[in-house]
């Protein structure tokens, strides 16, 4: 028999968050910055399809820019990209600007940012089209933001 994890509660999300070691918080602020202000022609060229020698066609692929693949990298190495069932999550198109995420809980907005990446397997370009649209730097904002924000009420003052 088949057993399915449940997904993980937002408590679960944000213990994965505070777990966060600081090198990482930092890396993923660099990377989140980077892609910002990458002039966005820039972050995704495609490769067209073609035909090989055998008669075979290729599909069209987006190739990422060092930037992009260091964002993806890093929301995997901080545990950005969960393990919960995506496909059916209806947030996807809850937020669909924005706008819409600046609203989001942190839970949601990793929720997010999983779908957009998991999603890049089953759709060339995924990526590519919400950060055409904004919203997946919007998610990572939330997420940053909250982890700022969570960061600073665990600091102790040095004496």
């Amino acid at each position: 028999m088949l057993s399915v994890m449940p997904d993980p509660t937002d408590s679960e999300i944000e213990g994965r968050l505070r777990a966060m070691p600081p090198d990482v918080f930092v890396r993923l602020g660099r990377a989140m910055n980077n892609v910002r202000r990458a002039d966005p022609a820039t972050l995704t060229t495609w490769t067209p399809s073609r035909v090989l020698e055998d008669g075979a066609h290729t599909f069209p692929y987006p190739n990422y820019s060092a930037d992009v693949d260091e964002l993806q990298q890093v929301l995997y190495t901080a545990g950005l990209v969960v393990p919960f069932d995506w496909m059916h999550w209806k947030g996807i198109k809850r937020y669909k600007t924005k706008e819409d995420l600046a609203g989001a809980s942190v839970a949601d907005a990793v929720r997010f940012t999983t779908s957009v990446v998991r999603g890049e397997r089953f759709c060339d370009g995924a990526i590519q089209q919400h950060l055409d649209d904004g919203t997946l730097l919007a998610a990572i904002e939330v997420i940053y933001a909250w982890l700022t924000a969570d960061r600073s009420t665990r600091i102790t003052p040095s004496e």
